[in-house]
Parts: C-alpha cells; structure tokens; sequence
C-alpha cells in the first residue's frame, strides 16, 4: 500500500475531488482515481460504499448503465447490512437504482426501487421535502 493511501481522511478527500472531475465532465481522469481507490482501499474501509456509488455515478454517466448497476447494487448491499431500514443514505441507492431502471425503460423495477427511496424519505423528511420530488 503507498504511503498516501495511510493518510486518514486522504480517501475521502480523493472522492471530493473525483466529483468535482465528473462536473467538469472529465470523466476519464475521474476514473483514473477512483481504479486507483479501489485497487488500494481495502474491502472493510468505511468509505468503501461511498466508492462503490461513485463508481456507480461514473458508470452512470458514461452510460455504461450494466456497470452502474453493478456498483450503486453492491453500495446497496453494504448499506443495507450497516444502516437501520430508514437511513436516507439507502433512499440514495434506490432512488440511483431507479434511475438505472428507467433509463432501460424498465419501468416497473424503476417504481419498486423509486417508491422505496420516496417511502424512507418520507419517514425522514416528510411529505413536503425537495428528496420526494426526485421520485415524482
């Protein structure tokens, strides 16, 4: 492992800066940090999820919509064995999952994992809260 990669908080710091990469839209340089996250971080890091949605997010708009997939469900699956039920953070996965879904036009997954996202968001946020918006 590189001595960079020993630094606490340096992860965290390297996914920042992807996302600022994405909204540039220079997306291969985006994924030149994020290979090298993954190659390096180990499995049990506490930001492990939030690289697999990354991954997901430049996969996503790339529109290599199997890879996105790939990654936000493996977020996902993280998120769900360390979150309670209703943690916003899993609304963020379905609602990427949805996405996903309905960019394939497969609608009916779209809904069960948008109607997922909008039920843990009403819980936290109530029935007026900008997150519900983003299932309409």
């Amino acid at each position: 492992m590189k001595l960079e990669n020993l630094v606490e908080g340096h992860e965290r710091k390297r996914l920042a800066f992807v996302t600022q990469l994405m909204k540039m839209n220079k997306l291969d340089e985006a994924e030149k940090h994020l290979r090298h996250l993954h190659d390096t971080m180990p499995d049990n890091h506490k930001d492990i999820t939030s690289l697999y949605s990354k991954l997901g997010d430049l996969a996503f708009e790339k529109e290599d919509l199997p890879k996105s997939l790939y990654w936000y469900k493996l977020a996902l699956d993280r998120k769900q064995k360390s979150l309670k039920g209703n943690d916003p953070n899993l609304a963020d996965s379905y609602n990427s999952i949805g996405n996903i879904y309905a960019k394939q036009e497969t609608h009916e997954e779209a809904l069960k994992y948008y109607h997922k996202a909008m039920e843990i968001w009403k819980r936290n946020f109530g029935e007026e809260h900008l997150a519900i918006a983003a299932c309409l």
